[in-house]
């Protein structure tokens, strides 16, 4: 929840009060007795406005004097309260997913942020938390407020052993920009904490253990029952990084265990695929030259679903140094609504 409003009468009974705010109506009907009293979720910190009632119950309200208070118990722009800016220009702000928050379709709690920003600008999002499983969705200007939207960013865990849930986007849109911080799985409540920024175009991210292109990649991993799967059934493991336009990257996956099968996902949800290289059913390989800047996956699978077994994951680029593992398991595509 990202805070809270009271809201109080002192009149007679079947006095009427009607509050609406800038996203949601709310109609508080027939609050009787002195003092009456109802407190629900604040959504979003907006002015609150009166909303112009029929003849009857204005006549209603010119005979019986009522007084109303209204007590915000959040504050700042958007949900989870005040926040604060960092030197790296990230916002901060602490919330609680709870049974009285929104949900999407899929039965997640969520609580929505908005920020705005400019074509070129870059959006950088991490979400962290020890009591849920963190999940962030950026949707742009022309999405609908609810429902399927296929131009938003999902992201679940950044990596293996870490489930922040990180978005690095080029904005291509001017306006505000709806945040949605929920979780992996339906019914998960607790604390979590949300960092955001905008920054002009050429900057890179400020958030740390984030994996570069230029950096490469050496990793040895294992496919088993309860990894995340693809929507087709097979077993994933998922590394992360960012890079620019430009560079060229040689990704291997090799296997004695499973039939490897490599994906490249492209910040555009574009992808590049390899099953056997040269023909080789225990090794694929992708060659390429990077098409834009922005945050790529690589996804190290097998070609027929339930395949369990050790790998093995290289990438080269730039001066071909290998980096850190950074394996995870994001469930491929993300369709949260």
């Amino acid at each position: 929840m990202c805070g809270e409003v009271t809201v109080g009468t002192r009149g007679p009974e079947n006095t009427r009060l009607f509050l609406a705010g800038n996203r949601r109506r709310t109609n508080f009907k027939h609050l009787a007795g002195l003092a009456s009293t109802l407190t629900l979720p604040l959504v979003e910190q907006t002015a609150m406005h009166p909303v112009h009632p029929s003849p009857d119950i204005m006549r209603s309200l010119t005979r019986n004097l009522f007084i109303l208070f209204v007590a915000f118990a959040a504050a700042g722009a958007g949900c989870g309260g005040s926040g604060s800016t960092d030197p790296n220009g990230f916002t901060h702000k602490s919330g609680t997913l709870s049974s009285g928050d929104d949900t999407l379709t899929s039965g997640e709690f969520a609580d929505d942020y908005s920020v705005s920003a400019q074509p070129g600008q870059w959006i950088e999002i991490v979400m962290t938390s020890s009591e849920i499983d963190p999940y962030v969705i950026l949707k742009p200007p022309s999405c609908p407020t609810t429902g399927t939207c296929e131009q938003q960013i999902d992201n679940d865990d950044l990596q293996s052993g870490d489930t922040r849930a990180f978005v690095f986007y080029n904005a291509n849109q001017a306006g505000s920009w709806e945040i949605l911080a929920t979780s992996s799985s339906p019914g998960e409540a607790g604390a979590y904490d949300l960092a955001y920024r905008v920054v002009d175009g050429g900057a890179t991210p400020a958030t740390a253990g984030i994996q570069t292109a230029a950096g490469g990649l050496n990793a040895a991993g294992t496919l088993a029952a309860g990894d995340k799967t693809l929507n087709s059934g097979e077993y994933v493991d998922n590394y992360v990084f960012y890079g620019t336009a430009g560079q060229s990257v040689t990704i291997d996956l090799r296997s004695s265990e499973f039939d490897p099968y490599l994906i490249l996902f492209r910040p555009d949800k574009s992808q590049e695929d390899n099953d056997d290289y040269n023909g080789d059913q225990s090794h694929s390989r992708i060659v390429t030259t990077l098409p834009a800047a922005g945050m790529y996956r690589v996804s190290a699978t097998s070609y027929t679903s339930g395949e369990t077994g050790a790998y093995t994951l290289n990438m080269n680029g730039g001066d071909g140094t290998p980096a850190a593992s950074s394996g995870g398991g994001e469930v491929v595509p993300f369709e949260k609504k």
